[in-house]
Order: structure tokens, then sequence, then C-alpha cells
């Protein structure tokens, strides 16, 4: 800001210097005959030029004592650009690792999740299929008492019928012994 200040102040002071010579050059005429300026106009022209002189040299100097300071601020803004930047771009790095560590424990949580669904079911099944073959254990322990028990009462009717067959074959035999004695 401060460089294009001077910089426009010292277009100013090159635009003027042309014509501030021009006049120059007509005050400082010797001939009193090709003179047009009197001598109180040209004092004044003369010292015109002088302070345009003066000046463009502290315009110079003003000049060459900025550029190294406007280079200074250019670096230091050019540093602080890439000071900026680095530090955006370490920020973003930080979020996309947040944004995945929070994925990936999100990921890890719905996987422990899944696991636990699945034991939980696998310890259903478990507990049903030992309950069905408890179940089915006790209905074949009773279908065999059962079965047991009628094949023993099978087996008594059988031996009372069996019982009472020779009962009734020994008592043939003594009455027809009785007949005949």
């Amino acid at each position: 800001e401060r460089r294009d200040r001077v910089a426009a102040a010292s277009a100013r002071l090159e635009e003027a210097a042309p014509s501030i010579e021009k006049m120059r050059g007509t005050a400082a005429e010797q001939d009193p005959e090709k003179r047009i300026y009197n001598e109180n106009i040209t004092a004044k022209v003369l010292y015109l030029f002088e302070r345009l002189a003066g000046l463009r040299e502290k315009a110079n100097a003003v000049n060459t004592m900025l550029n190294p300071l406007a280079e200074q601020e250019e670096a230091a803004a050019t540093e602080a650009k890439a000071v900026t930047a680095k530090a955006k771009a370490e920020a973003e790095r930080v979020a996309a690792e947040a944004k995945a560590d929070a994925e990936a424990e999100r990921i890890a949580a719905a996987a422990a999740a899944a696991a636990a669904k699945q034991k939980e079911e696998e310890e259903a099944a478990r507990v049903t299929t030992e309950r069905e073959a408890a179940r089915a254990k006790e209905e074949a322990e009773t279908a065999a008492a059962k079965a047991t028990a009628a094949a023993a009462k099978a087996a008594e009717a059988k031996a009372a019928a069996a019982a009472a067959e020779t009962e009734r074959a020994r008592k043939a035999e003594e009455g027809r012994a009785k007949k005949a004695a």
C-alpha cells in the first residue's frame, strides 16, 4: 500500500518533470531579447526546478528504502499464507483421521453388536436344542416305560393264561384219573 502511494507520487513527479524542465530551459535563457520570464518568475521557476529535483531524489530514496520493506512484507505475507495453508491442511488431515477413526469405531461397534447377536442366537438355538433333546429323551423314556409295562402286562397275562391252562389241564387229568380209578 505504501509502495503504491510512493509509486503514484513518483509517477506524478515524472509527469510534471518534462514541463518543468522546459520551463527551466526558458528561464535559463541568457539572451535578454529571447527571455520570456521576468526575474521574479525566473527565480520561481528555478526554485521549482530545484524543488522538483530534490523531490525526485527524495522519492527515489524513499522507493529504495521501501523496496526491501515491501519485499519483507510480501515475504511475510507469503509465509503467513503458507503457514495458514499448512495449518488448514493439518486441520483437514486431523479431521479426516477423526472421521476415519469414528467410522472404524462405528464399524467395530456394529461388528461387536453383530457378533453379540449371533452369539445370543447361537445360545438360544443351543438352549432350544437341549430342551428339544430333553423332551425327546423324556418322551422316549416314557414310551419305553409304557412299552415295558405293556410287555410286562402281556407277559403276566400270558403267564396267567398259561398257568390257568396248566391248572385246567391238571384238573382235567385229575378228573380223568379219578374216573379211571
